[in-house]
Order: structure tokens, then sequence, then C-alpha cells
């Protein structure tokens, strides 16, 4: 196997490492995961001598400068350090960055964002430089759509094992296409979807249910609460959401996102011209 961009993944977030790791080796990336305890990051750099070292700020209790010194110093400047974080202030980004950190990525995000990012890193491309095409990848629409709709899921407990997984995922994907509309939902989502896999409008609903009841047993709560403006868990059960207000949130909460990344696309082409 090549492994000429090899990638160590140091996070604890299983269920969201699965879909991160499917996406770095589908843009060709060899990638190891390792858990967030000093020696065993240090032991798995030895092991593997990664090109870029990949780590999720957030779940991180260990010395960090340390792990900065060692994989730079030890190994080679030209090996890349990448920091994904939901809160650092300016000045903490800054800090790593004097420290030796190469690029830090803001949470929520995109996975195959990320990895266009890290590819530039490994190019030796200048980030400022490229920050007009940040989100212009030459990535469809609707791979980006599925790739925001595979996040959402994810924080609710949804693995890809599941086999319901690919089926939720292209029945949000066409509400989202279809400006969250979600009339007539059996004809216009469930058929095409059913078309598909080879099977009946009746199966999807029934695949989709099951799924959603599943979610809302095992899920994490907090989250399910706050997405589904829940307050309570007296009589949790009776809270959950038909198929129709389930598919309708998530599809939304897609929107609202694409929506955001529109108005920063517009905000850089307005930077550009000037």
């Amino acid at each position: 196997m090549n492994r000429t961009n090899t990638v160590l993944l140091v996070s604890e977030m299983n269920t969201i490492n699965n879909v991160l790791i499917n996406t770095l080796e589908k843009q060709g990336f060899y990638t190891v995961h390792t858990k967030a305890f000093e020696e065993k990051i240090k032991k798995a750099i030895f092991i593997n001598l990664p090109d870029v070292l990949l780590i999720d700020y957030d779940i991180i209790t260990i010395n960090l400068e340390g792990i900065i010194k060692y994989f730079k110093e030890e190994y080679s400047n030209k090996k890349k350090i990448v920091f994904m974080a939901t809160k650092m202030t300016p000045i903490e980004k800054n800090e790593f960055m004097e420290k030796g950190v190469d690029l830090i990525v803001d949470k929520p995000f995109n996975f195959t964002y990320l990895c266009h990012k890290i590819n530039i890193i490994l190019n030796n491309k200048n980030i400022e430089e490229d920050i007009f095409s940040d989100l212009d990848t030459n990535e469809p629409m609707t791979e980006r759509i599925f790739q925001l709709v595979e996040e959402e899921i994810f924080k609710m407990g949804i693995t890809p094992n599941s086999k319901a997984w690919n089926k939720l995922c292209d029945a949000i994907e066409l509400i989202v296409i279809n400006d969250g509309n979600v009339d007539k939902i059996r004809k216009n989502i469930y058929l095409k979807v059913a078309e598909k896999y080879e099977t009946s409008d009746e199966g999807i609903d029934s695949t989709l249910r099951r799924c959603i009841s599943i979610v809302w047993k095992n899920g994490d709560r907090n989250y399910l609460k706050h997405y589904f403006n829940v307050y309570t868990e007296n009589n949790w059960i009776k809270f959950k959401p038909t198929n129709k207000h389930f598919l309708r949130v998530v599809s939304n909460n897609v929107i609202k996102k694409l929506e955001k990344i529109t108005k920063f696309e517009k905000l850089l082409e307005i930077k550009r011209k000037k």
C-alpha cells in the first residue's frame, strides 16, 4: 500500500472517526488512528512516520507542546500538524501556530474540505493565497450536501454500519435539494429512494421508522433534546418524531449550513474582486 500521504488521527470520537477516515482514504491518504495518550501518540508516530498529525484539540488533555516538539524536531519540519477545534480563541491559535501547528480547522467542517486543506499544506502551497478556493474544491453540490447530511446524523448516533444509513442520507439529500419540501413525502421522496434500492416506498418508510426509533432510544439525548426542542426526559418516547418531522428538521439544519457556506463564498468573491 502507498503510504506517501500518511495521516495519524488522534481522536476519541469513534463515530465521527469512521466517516473521517473513510473520507481521507477516498482522497488518497493512508490513515492510522490512535487514542489521545502521549505515549500511544509517540509510539504511533515512531511506527508510522506520518506526513500529517491530525489532532482533535477538543479532547486533548496531554502536553501538546511536547508532542509538537517531538513530531517536528525528531522527524522533520516538513511534517505537518493539523488541529480540529470547536472553540479556540485567536490568541490560542496564534500561540499554537508559532509553536509549529500548520493548520487549525474550525468545527463543524465538511470532511472533504478538511482533506482539501491538508492537500494544500502537503503541497507546500500558501494557505492565504489559496483562501478563495477553500470552499470550491470542484466538489459537486450534491456531494457537499451528502457530507453535511452525514455529519448531522452522526451526531445523533447513527453509524455507517446501520442498514438504514444510505437510505436515510439519500432521503434527506433529496429533501434538501427540494428546498426542504416534505409535502407528499411518499411520492416525492420515498419512491425515488426506493427505485435506487429496488424496493418499495413502504419498505423505505418502514426502514426509516425503525432507524429513527433506535436513534431516539439509544442516541445522544442531550444532542437530540437540543435538535428537536425537547426539554424533558419525562415520557421521552412520546416525543419521538415522525419520519416526516425528523426528515424536515435535519434537512432544514443542512439547508441553514449551506446558506452560511454560500454567504461565505460570496464574501470571498467580493474580496477577490477587490
